[in-house]
């Protein structure tokens, strides 16, 4: 079939290639019947034609450092490898193609005293197009809100229109669609209840319902309408983001606690101090940050906050400072910015310390229900939550994540022999836990075959036929990424062990 497909990249089918490329960093494996590589937006254009004419999926891929099992395939998957270059910048905003990793970006944009806003602990080999793509965050998105804060355009081919770009004109049908949408949302009280409520929660679950409300203008609805859509309405091309300027300082705090459960009830409260960032991590973070050494750790400590500061430095300490005063076993302040960093580098090497270290081949610590976020005022009953389903199934689990925006990444242990049940029960549990709490199926890492089954259930019937609705208007023929927003598929199917 290979043959029919002509593009000036590349387009591979050998077996070697497929196996590689059957998996992501999630725990799924789903084999491709061909991995193209595009040179260019004509590239782009054949392959989705091509696509179309053989009634076959198409998956677009960046780094593969989803975890969500949303960058694998059972037909074509797109990488963007030869699509990487910084197309311009001007001013703060930069456009860039959908490969561009993020982390190179940075260092371009360093040079003019400027960063991308929104930092994923994955930046050293994340792209810009999956950044877009999940919706991701990070570190500082407390402060500085996620990729969607910083888009500003988008190049995208959709299975119907073609080449889609946003900072023009969209064509008329496309236009005529979404303004429809958008006339029909605003008028539907109960929808717009709904997203009124879950305004303030973040999230990257479902399509981006609320640009209909926020925008006006066409272009700008799509744009945002497309972050977090993991592929299944367009393919990014190049991409128009804002940067921001980098900080002169930062101050950090390293506030101990006896237990996750006491870290949580103080978050709520630290939040008001206009922090850039707050992050936790749980004994086993603990247990890391003391092989270290970087700092000193208390013996009884069980959970740590590091709460970052990079503005009104010397206001926020004295105010920090006293409120704490009782609140933690004890807490330090680190100044130094080359500290600093070597301090973020442990909360960042969690994800790879859970892989390397604790993981064996008959304990694993699957990244199921590793993106829950809750209202922030119910984090505290939702840890509480939390540990009683792990007590219940008489295991444990790795949490961590960023806590000022309620969003935790949560890695139950489980082992090998019970793996699907495993899987389906305590997924279930933690889910309908987070939905209980008014909260979301995932933060910053996008739908996916490990979480969709529950979109339902997160958001009711009547916001999951406008769901339904976007991406009629995109992919009438439901060839881009099918499976990974809308299924009925249980989330142990093409598990990997």
């Amino acid at each position: 079939m290979t043959e029919k497909l002509e593009i000036t990249g590349e387009v591979l089918s050998d077996e070697a290639t497929l196996k590689a490329y059957s998996f992501d960093m999630s725990h799924y494996a789903v084999k491709p019947q061909m991995v193209a590589v595009p040179a260019n937006e004509d590239d782009i254009a054949k392959l989705i034609a091509f696509a179309k004419q053989e009634s076959i999926p198409i998956t677009p891929r960046g780094a593969g450092s989803n975890q969500s099992g949303s960058a694998v395939g059972s037909g074509i998957i797109v990488l963007f490898s030869k699509m990487n270059a910084t197309v311009k910048k001007d001013g703060r905003k930069v456009q860039v193609q959908a490969g561009v990793i993020h982390q190179a970006l940075d260092l371009y944009l360093a040079a003019d005293g400027l960063r991308i806003p929104y930092d994923p602990t994955s930046r050293s080999f994340c792209t810009i197009g999956g950044n877009v793509a999940t919706k991701a965050s990070g570190l500082r998105s407390l402060k500085y809100g996620t990729v969607d804060s910083a888009l500003r355009s988008l190049r995208f081919f959709d299975a119907a229109h073609g080449l889609i770009d946003t900072s023009g004109c969209l064509p008329q049908n496309v236009e005529e669609a979404v303004l429809e949408l958008k006339k029909r949302l605003i008028s539907d009280k109960e929808a717009i209840g709904i997203l009124n409520v879950r305004g303030n929660l973040k999230s990257s679950s479902g399509y981006n319902l609320c640009s209909l409300i926020q925008h006006e203008e066409p272009s700008e609805i799509v744009t945002h309408l497309l972050a977090g859509s993991v592929g299944t309405l367009g393919v990014f091309s190049e991409i128009e983001l804002e940067a921001v300027p980098i900080p002169e300082s930062r101050k950090l705090y390293i506030v101990f606690f006896h237990s996750l459960q006491e870290a949580a009830e103080e978050v709520g409260k630290l939040v008001n101090f206009k922090p850039s960032a707050i992050e936790l991590m749980d004994a086993y973070g603990v247990d890391l940050l003391k092989a270290t050494n970087k700092v000193k750790v208390s013996p009884d400590c069980k959970a740590v906050l590091f709460v970052e500061f990079d503005s009104d430095l010397d206001q926020a300490s004295i105010q920090m400072a006293s409120y704490l005063k009782g609140k933690s076993i004890k807490f330090s302040v680190e100044n130094n910015p080359k500290k600093q960093d070597e301090l973020w580098k442990i909360r960042e090497s969690m994800l790879l310390w859970i892989m390397n270290s604790l993981e064996t081949p008959q304990k694993r610590f699957p990244p199921f229900a590793d993106d829950i976020a809750v209202p922030l005022g119910q984090l505290p009953n939702f840890v509480a939550a939390v540990q009683q389903i792990l007590a219940s199934f008489g295991t444990i689990a790795v949490i961590y994540g960023h806590a000022g925006e309620g969003n935790l990444h949560i890695r139950p242990m489980i082992n090998i022999e019970n793996w699907e049940e495993s899987l389906r029960n305590l997924s279930s549990l933690i889910f309908n836990a987070a939905l209980k709490a008014g909260g979301t199926i995932t933060a910053e890492h996008g739908l996916g075959r490990n979480r969709s089954l529950y979109l339902l259930n997160e958001w009711g019937e009547k916001i999951y036929r406008y769901f339904m609705e976007v991406k009629k208007i995109f992919d009438p023929v439901g060839i881009l990424n099918p499976g990974v927003v809308f299924t009925s598929d249980d989330l142990t199917r093409n598990l990997k062990l």
